[in-house]
């Protein structure tokens, strides 16, 4: 009986009578059969091959517990709605990353920072959490952890408009640009909080100009601990 309900699925699917070959397939609840006839809907030579029948296939792989299948059928279909209930059984990323744009397209911000994080775009869920989410600790605390450039830019750009000046200067070190870190901090002497961020680990030309300017604002103490780490000895024991 289970191999003339898959063979009678299969020739029903072939000979263009979808809506029978669907339904017989799901009323057996064989996940074979739904398998096999859901990779004939999809199959693009087949007469029942078009858009509107995607969506079967894609029943039929939920049905065949292959969630994954169904989940690249309704982003195909740009069938949002239908995504929501699958989406914890999902593992790709990429599929992950796909929900994730189709939630920010919609402006539902915390379900597409959800879906980063799943797809591991940490980037994406800081700029959502700066940009929508109203969350900038959250948004640094990523940062910290993951010590991306870029992510370490969008915030002290987020930083630097809200004249969070010590925040600002942390995360352009982080993002590797330090020259603009150390110009701001001179401007709003911040220079500690600069120093801070290098965390020992500054260059030669870093250090000389943190020198140079402990030097100029009368800091012998400083200036001195700095000359030296640039191993300009007699200016540091001057």
């Amino acid at each position: 009986e289970r191999l003339c309900r898959v063979g009678v699925a299969k020739m029903m699917i072939r000979l263009g009578d979808v809506n029978r070959g669907v339904a017989l397939a799901l009323e057996g609840q064989d996940k074979e059969c739904c398998r096999e006839c859901a990779a004939l809907l999809e199959a693009p030579k087949q007469p029942a091959s078009d858009k509107q029948h995607l969506g079967d296939a894609a029943r039929l792989y939920e049905m065949a517990e292959m969630p994954e299948k169904a989940v690249a059928i309704h982003i195909k279909n740009k069938n949002w709605g239908a995504l929501s209930p699958l989406m914890s059984k999902i593992t790709s990323p990429k599929l992950h990353s796909e929900f994730a744009k189709a939630k920010e397209s919609e402006g539902a911000w915390q379900e597409a920072a959800a879906a980063y994080e799943k797809a591991n775009d940490l980037d994406s869920v800081v700029r959502l959490l700066l940009a929508h989410l109203n969350q900038p600790p959250r948004a640094m605390q990523i940062v910290r952890e993951t010590r991306s450039p870029q992510g370490a830019l969008l915030v002290a750009q987020h930083a630097q408009e809200r004249e969070d000046h010590r925040a600002a200067i942390e995360f352009l070190v982080l993002a590797k640009r330090p020259s603009e870190g150390f110009e701001l901090a001179s401007k709003h002497d911040e220079m500690e909080t600069f120093t801070t961020a290098l965390n020992s680990q500054g260059t030669a030309e870093e250090n000389r100009k943190v020198a140079g300017y402990y030097e100029a604002k009368g800091d012998a103490l400083r200036a001195g601990e700095f000359w030296f780490a640039t191993r300009e000895y007699s200016r540091a024991l001057r």
